[in-house]
């Protein structure tokens, strides 16, 4: 059920008109860049009760790591690779690696005040969460 929900939302994102994700190629690696995501963000809240770190740059702690996982996951590559990846890879395009686990956590919608309806915010009866 829980990955149901994983495998829908990446069938959802098109790379272009016709293009998608077929959510049960990716399911595996959409649920861990979701799990561990959300992981890692817990283990950084803890951290930061340990060793609080001040807003720099104008960016709060929180928002710097959303960024990096960005930086992380977020590569820029052809359409062409794009389409390939569609079709062999298990792997979601990095965009969408980005935007699919992100959009899901509450916590990325209140680092950077999203709105509710904006892209890389899931409506809260549509977010995914396997653990």
């Amino acid at each position: 059920m829980r990955g149901r929900c994983v495998s829908e939302q990446f069938e959802g994102y098109f790379i272009e008109p016709g293009l998608h994700h077929r959510g049960t190629l990716v399911l595996s690696e959409a649920i861990g860049d979701l799990a561990g995501v959300r992981l890692a963000f817990i283990a950084f809240r803890k951290s930061l009760k340990r060793d609080p770190v001040p807003v720099r740059i104008g960016l709060t702690p929180e928002q710097r790591f959303f960024i990096a996982f960005g930086q992380l996951r977020g590569d820029a590559i052809r359409l062409e690779a794009q389409r390939q990846m569609l079709t062999t890879d298990p792997h979601p395009v990095p965009k969408f690696r980005v935007i699919g686990p992100l959009s899901n956590l509450p916590e990325f919608q209140r680092a950077f005040s999203c709105r509710a309806g904006a892209e890389m915010v899931r409506p809260p009866e549509k977010r995914c969460a396997v653990w």
